[in-house]
């Protein structure tokens, strides 16, 4: 037999589950902070979050610069570079 705090625990734990999962696909506009692994023709190759993007970008920017990302809609296909972090 559960107690009543292991089942208030266990809904809680769900609800929290339910409300991370809602947040992280939500269609809003993220800015992610990453940082500049490559360059090769306009196109930067940036890590966030473990993640490598492509992003074409007409900014200038060095292979080591930390970067804010915008992923438009969240959604990782529609990305741009929005400039330096602490510029």
């Amino acid at each position: 037999m559960y107690s009543e705090q292991e089942i208030v625990d266990a809904i809680l734990k769900s609800i929290a589950d339910v409300a991370k999962k809602a947040v992280t696909s939500a269609p809003y506009d993220r800015t992610y902070r990453g940082f500049i692994k490559s360059v090769s023709s306009g196109v930067y190759t940036v890590q966030i979050e473990g993640m490598d993007y492509q992003i074409k970008s007409s900014g200038t920017y060095a292979v080591g610069d930390t970067v804010y990302v915008l992923f438009v809609q969240n959604n990782p296909n529609n990305k741009l570079i929005l400039g330096k972090a602490g510029a």
